[in-house]
């Protein structure tokens, strides 16, 4: 998964428009350019400039799945 850097506005039906910050999940890599993916909060899949994103660390992705999981067992004293 990717985070956004900058806001970004499709210039054709083939790219996806997304805000800062947005979460876009990356399915395929085939230029070192332009990747294709899906903005998790739209919704739309599409080419996305790659220099408009970074990389979230496995951690970070570790750490979001944790949190939506069940804390029913997460002592609080």
């Amino acid at each position: 998964r990717v985070q956004a850097l900058y806001a970004f506005n499709a210039q054709r039906n083939d790219e996806i428009s997304f805000e800062k910050d947005d979460i876009i999940r990356v399915l395929s890599k085939t230029d070192p350019t332009w990747w294709r993916g899906h903005n998790i909060r739209t919704d739309a899949i599409g080419l996305f400039p790659s220099n408009h994103v970074q990389v979230l660390s496995k951690l970070s992705n570790d750490i979001g799945q944790k949190s939506s999981m069940d804390t029913s067992n997460t002592s609080f004293d």
